[in-house]
């Protein structure tokens, strides 16, 4: 008979013996009495942790051969010459708990980011982020204003406007260069406070973000247009707490979330550089994004019931105000209209979001998911006829404002039974209802189904398969005609009106040996709008890849890819605000390839070497048809060729040096761009943006210390 389960230590673990009962053997006879284990010498063979500093550095430079706008879109690196190559990934620990973790990358670039977190574990945790994302649109766009940037933009003194962009004498003398960019800065902070000797647990965190830069806009005057260098100067802050309790069959979260955005300019001016069609239109205005806030609570739950059931249930309630002073109806001082109902929108936005779901495992093999969510967007802006003035040239009446309110609900369950070993299937369905006011349909609703499988009919070889199918009926749908452009009575808008969806997803993988590892990856999404005579009437997207991963020692990895996708939009359209007399069709291919190939200790040296290759090539073509004629317009090309090499040196334990080559060729054509100056369209006046081409050399050397 056994009696006593005992714990032995096996191979620096922990395992189960059974033993019989103290002081006999198996036979019943008495035994000599076996001595106590001393459990304070047992020692944890997978609890090794690394005490004290710990961590890396880089630091060096890398010479850039060319500038490139595009090049550095998102790096900072943008102009030729060199920068510094400079980075660390710090980790401290004691045995008391208390941890820091500390990584900074690209220092000394504007794409820099420093993340630090420390505390004590169990007790309390603090971290700290502070990233800057430059995003370099187009390098020197060129403008007639001579303060590109401010929100009010000036014609040089002598400009003399012009019917036309090919009339306006001063026009190419008075250009003036400027970058279109925008730099974005986050910096963010946050506490944690776990439970500790309470079930409660606090989280609290705040982000500044701030963005500030040149885009472009478009400002016009009836039938004459200006492309403008327009100011951003936007600032948002983000707060979010949360209180957070949980026994072991229940938990509770409540939390809040505040958002708070400030626009520095409420409108941008501009003065017009075409002859005004009436007096007075000299100067136009256009009001920036306004200033809002938005605050939300929620509370949320899971409670663990019997029979492997979970209830999961969330409830937000959230209010949004945007109060913003309204600009003047028109400055044009020759236009007299009514005034303006009240001094700004007084606009105030009610959501309401809830989230019921439930989990269970009700026999063996089968779990169940089912879920029902509701969200309501209630504008609560009062409603009032708004006196109309278009581009500062003619008063066009009054319009009433018409507030954006939605509700949307959804329901869904998913089925998902193992049948063995090597096949598991899964089932769902789901069916969406959105009901909106003031829009082209008061009532959406959408039903989908689908079904996959995950097969593994030998060990080597994984397969899985999906096919889902959706339909989405818009009854009622009606065009808008209380609007200063009505709609095509035939028009469909594609993300409302009725649609047929079918999808497929497939994803083979084999490993014949443990060092070779394939993949195949097979996607397709097939949109049909069967209903619409005038709009997008059909859409595909097909996607398809293949991995390769190679790794015949621990010195020597390859991995490969190759992706290719197809697009395909066919649009009808009318230009008599009829039956559809036009027919667009375009197609968008791109092919991806790239390889990363790594040896390590070449030779049983203490050399590295690496290489990385790139290829990508996205080619769209539009055709349009009309009257049985094919007009085609200048395909888009886009072309990259990248190739990375690098080798490392190992001076000793903690010291590494590192040298790198880089090469990257880039190609563009886009007729909607090039050869486009700002006098080439009559009645536009551009930015003379070209499409980016370039090809760069990068030459690197850094030092790594590890200790």
């Amino acid at each position: 008979m056994w009696a006593v389960v005992t714990l032995a230590i096996v191979n620096g673990g922990l395992a189960h013996a059974a033993q019989p009962e103290p002081g006999k053997k198996n036979d019943g006879t008495v035994a000599a009495k076996t001595p106590q284990p001393v459990y304070a010498n047992w020692k944890c063979a997978f609890c090794k942790f690394q005490y004290g500093w710990s961590g890396l550095a880089n630091l060096g430079l890398e010479d850039l051969s060319q500038g490139s706008y595009k090049y550095g879109e998102y790096t900072g690196r943008v102009n030729s010459g060199v920068y510094p190559v400079a980075g660390f990934d710090l980790h401290f620990l004691d045995k008391k708990g208390d941890y820091l973790h500390a990584y900074g990358t690209r220092l000394g670039l504007e794409s820099r980011r420093v993340f630090v977190e420390g505390g004590r574990q169990g007790i309390y945790e603090i971290n700290i982020l502070y990233q800057e994302i430059p995003h370099y649109f187009y390098q020197s766009s060129a403008t007639p204003f001579t303060n590109a940037g401010s929100s009010s933009l000036k014609l040089p003194g002598n400009w003399v406007p012009g019917g036309s962009t090919g009339t306006m004498p001063d026009l190419g003398a008075s250009l003036q260069s400027f970058d279109m960019e925008k730099k974005r800065t986050i910096a963010r902070i946050g506490i944690r406070l776990p439970p500790h000797k309470t079930h409660w647990s606090y989280n609290l965190g705040f982000q500044h973000q701030t963005q500030k830069g040149i885009e472009a806009m478009g400002g016009s005057f009836l039938t004459t247009s200006t492309l403008l260098p327009e100011p951003i100067d936007y600032a948002t802050d983000q707060v979010n707490a949360s209180a957070n309790y949980a026994v072991k069959l229940w938990q509770l979260k409540l939390a809040y979330y505040g958002s708070f955005f400030h626009d520095s300019n409420a409108s941008l001016r501009w003065q017009n550089p075409f002859t005004p069609y009436v007096p007075g239109a000299d100067v136009g205005q256009i009001g920036q994004a306004p200033s809002n806030n938005f605050n939300q609570l929620s509370v949320a739950g899971a409670w663990q019931l019997p029979a492997a059931t979970r209830l999961m249930a969330m409830v937000a309630y959230g209010r949004g105000i945007q109060n913003a002073r309204f600009l003047p109806v028109t400055i044009n001082p020759n236009l007299q209209t009514a005034p303006l109902p009240r001094s700004n929108l007084d606009g105030e936005v009610i959501t309401r979001n809830y989230v019921l779901r439930v989990n269970s495992s009700p026999v063996p093999r089968l779990d169940l998911t089912a879920d029902y969510t509701f969200n309501r967007h209630a504008d609560l802006t009062p409603q009032a006829l708004f006196p109309q003035v278009l581009t500062d040239t003619y008063v066009a009446g009054s319009l009433l404002n018409y507030p954006y309110s939605f509700e949307k609900r959804s329901t869904r369950i998913d089925a998902d039974y193992r049948v063995n070993r090597s096949v598991r299937l899964s089932v769902g369905g789901e069916h969406r209802n959105e009901q909106q006011e003031f829009e082209n349909t008061v009532d959406t609703r959408t039903n989908s189904v689908w079904i996959s499988s995950h097969i593994r009919p030998v060990e080597k070889v994984g397969l899985y398969l999906k096919l889902l199918g959706s339909h989405r009926v818009a009854p009622n749908y009606v065009s808008l005609s209380d609007v200063l452009s009505p709609e095509n009575p035939l028009l469909r808008q594609y993300n409302i009106g009725d649609r047929t969806r079918r999808q497929g997803q497939a994803t083979l993988s084999y490993m014949p040996v443990d060092y070779l590892d394939l993949s195949f990856q097979w996607q397709q999404n097939v949109d049909q709008y069967n209903d619409t005579d005038v709009g997008l009437t059909a859409s595909r997207d097909t996607n398809y890849t293949i991995n390769l991963g190679l790794q015949p020692s621990q010195h020597v990895s390859l991995s490969a890819y190759y992706t290719e996708e197809h697009i395909l939009n066919d649009q009808a359209g009318s230009q008599n605000f009829s039956v559809a007399d036009w027919y667009g069709d375009r197609k968008d291919v791109v092919h991806t390839a790239g390889m990363d190939v790594e040896w390590k200790n070449v030779a049983m040296t203490h050399w590295g070497i690496g290489a990385s290759f790139l290829y990508q090539l996205a080619r769209g073509e539009i055709a349009v048809m009309k009257g049985g004629a094919v007009a085609p317009f200048p395909n888009i090309v886009e072309r990259m060729q990248g190739v990375q090499l690098y080798a490392k040196r190992e001076l000793s334990d903690h010291l590494a040096l590192r040298f790198g080559y880089g090469f990257q060729r880039y190609r563009s054509n886009d007729w909607a761009l090039d050869n486009v100056g700002p006098a080439t369209i009559p009645n536009v006046l551009t930015l003379g943006i070209q499409s980016p081409n370039y090809t760069i050399n990068i030459v690197a050397v850094s030092v790594q210390y590890v200790f």
